[in-house]
């Protein structure tokens, strides 16, 4: 196993990732502070369009049981990259909610997104965002939208999500941090993935 080395998220201790997934594009920490300055409405509208906004107050006031995952949720997160107009909603959800439609929303249910051992392995880091008029969604955490762009193979986006998790460990008590990790949850968290990837 590779050798851990010492860091912080979001004002909580995390070992650092392994040199493989240590390097976040400095780059992108500029525009990730820009993008967290918008509100959750404003974050999709910029980098995903209008359309997606819509989608996404559509599936809050669905109230399906499940965690937002990929490029939108990642929006959420604060990641900086556009998306094309062609992306979907994915949401992790029971099997049985795939029955659940939600007119005019492109959404694509996924009982186990790669990368994670399903529901309720998001459930237990998820955040939730609130969107106009009170509504909110679940999204996944940071490091498991990373672990699921890893398990994807998708270099950057896992990079621009590096950028969120660095600049969440620079500016603890800024905007950013929507969620409060204990040391041990994230050091846990980050452990088990790093046991299960090859």
């Amino acid at each position: 196993m590779e050798r851990l080395r010492d860091g912080r998220v979001g004002g909580l201790h995390l070992p650092e990732l392994p040199p493989r997934l240590a390097a976040p594009d400095d780059s992108y920490l500029g525009q990730v502070g820009d993008l967290l300055r918008l509100s959750p409405v404003g974050q999709v509208r910029r980098l995903a369009g209008p359309v997606h906004v819509e989608q996404l107050g559509r599936l809050a006031a669905a109230n399906i049981d499940g965690v937002l995952f990929g490029d939108v949720a990642a929006v959420l997160a604060g990641w900086p990259l556009s998306l094309p107009s062609s992306s979907r909603l994915e949401l992790c959800a029971h099997p049985h909610a795939a029955a659940a439609r939600v007119p005019g929303v492109e959404l694509t249910i996924d009982a186990c997104p790669p990368g994670t051992r399903g529901l309720r392995d998001l459930r237990r880091d998820r955040e939730r965002v609130v969107l106009e008029h009170g509504q909110g969604v679940w999204i996944a955490s940071p490091l498991d939208l990373l672990r699921i762009e890893q398990a994807r193979g998708h270099r950057v986006q896992a990079g621009a999500l590096l950028a969120v998790l660095e600049h969440r460990r620079r500016f603890p008590n800024g905007p950013t941090a929507r969620r409060a990790y204990t040391e041990q949850q994230a050091s846990e968290a980050v452990e088990a993935w790093l046991a299960t990837s090859p």
